[in-house]
C-alpha cells in the first residue's frame, strides 16, 4: 500500500502511527503533506516517512489518499487536485466531518470514496471509527480501509451514510460524555473525602477498566448490563448508587445526548 495523507494533525499523525506499527506498510510508503510545513516535519522526524512540498505530488504519489483537513478545506482541495484524485486506482478516505460522498462525486466519479468517522481516543490507539464504503469499491479495497482504523482502535462499518451521523452523535462525541462523567466521578470522591488526586486517578481507572471488560466479554456474548448485575449485591452499596442514578434519569440524559449531537450532526450536513 501507498498511502497519501493530506493534513498533519492529530488525526493524520494518530493514523500514521498506527499503520507504522501495525506494519501494514513501511514509512517509506508513506507521503505527507501540510500546509504547514512544521508539521510536516514534525511526521517525517517521527515516523521516517516522506514529505512533499506540493499537495498535487502527495495526491499523484498514493494509490489511498487520507483527507485530514479541516472540513471548510476539503472542497478547494477536491477542486485543486481533481485530476489526480479521479482515477479507479485511487482509494480517497475523508475523515472531514459532515462532508457528504456527494460533495467529492461532484469532483470524483472513478475513485472509491470513503467516508470515516473516528474521536479523540484514536490518539491513545484506542479510537471508535464508523466507516461508510460508496457504492462499488473492491472488497480488497473495504479491507485495508478497515485494517487502516483497526490500526489505533476499532472500526464499524455502516451500511447508509446516514448512520453517521447516529456514529458521530455516539462514538464521535461520546468521549467528551466520558470525561463529564469522569470529572463527575472525581467530584464525587473528593466530596467524599479523597484528595482530587486520588479520586482522579480511580475514576479514570475506573472507567478504562470498566470499558476494558466490557469489551473482553461482549466477546463472549455477555451484555454490559449483565456486567452490571454481577456488581450489584441485593440491598448493597452499588445497588443503592444505581437507584440513585435510575431516579435522575440518567439513562434518558445519555440517550438524550446522543440524539441532540446526531441531530446537530445531521443539520450541518444538510
Amino acid at each position: 500500500m501507498k498511502l497519501s495523507i493530506i493534513g498533519c494533525g492529530n488525526m493524520g499523525a494518530a493514523i500514521i502511527g498506527g499503520i507504522i506499527k501495525s506494519g501494514m506498510t513501511t514509512p517509506g510508503n508513506i507521503s505527507v503533506f501540510d500546509i504547514d510545513g512544521a508539521k510536516a516535519d514534525k511526521l517525517v522526524k517521527e515516523f521516517g516517512v516522506s514529505r512533499q512540498d506540493d499537495v498535487h505530488d502527495t495526491v499523484e504519489s498514493g494509490d489511498t489518499v487520507i483527507i485530514a483537513v479541516k472540513p471548510q478545506d476539503v472542497e478547494t482541495l477536491l477542486k485543486e487536485n481533481k485530476d489526480v484524485l479521479n482515477r479507479f486506482d485511487k482509494t480517497v478516505i475523508s475523515i472531514a466531518a459532515g462532508l457528504k460522498t456527494g460533495l467529492f462525486r461532484k469532483y470524483i466519479d472513478k475513485a472509491m470514496i470513503v467516508r470515516v468517522m473516528p474521536n479523540t481516543p484514536m490518539l491513545a490507539g484506542a479510537g471508535a471509527a464508523g466507516v461508510y464504503f460508496s457504492e462499488g469499491i473492491d472488497p480488497a479495497k473495504k479491507a485495508d480501509v478497515i485494517k487502516i482504523f483497526e490500526s489505533c482502535g476499532i472500526a464499524v462499518e455502516v451500511p447508509k451514510e446516514s448512520l453517521l451521523d447516529s456514529v458521530t452523535g455516539l462514538s464521535g462525541s461520546g468521549p467528551a460524555y466520558v470525561y463529564m462523567f469522569i470529572s463527575a466521578l472525581t467530584d464525587a470522591g473528593v466530596r467524599e473525602g479523597l484528595s482530587r488526586a486520588a479520586a482522579k486517578k480511580l475514576a479514570a481507572q475506573t472507567v478504562f477498566g470498566s470499558a476494558k471488560l466490557a469489551l473482553n466479554e461482549m466477546e463472549n456474548g455477555v451484555h454490559p448490563e449483565e456486567l452490571k448485575d454481577r456488581v450489584m449485591s441485593p440491598g448493597g452499596t452499588t445497588a443503592a448508587g444505581v437507584y440513585a442514578l435510575e431516579k435522575g434519569k440518567f439513562r434518558a440524559v445519555v440517550m438524550d445526548a446522543v440524539r441532540a449531537a446526531a441531530e446537530r450532526s445531521r443539520e450541518q450536513g444538510a
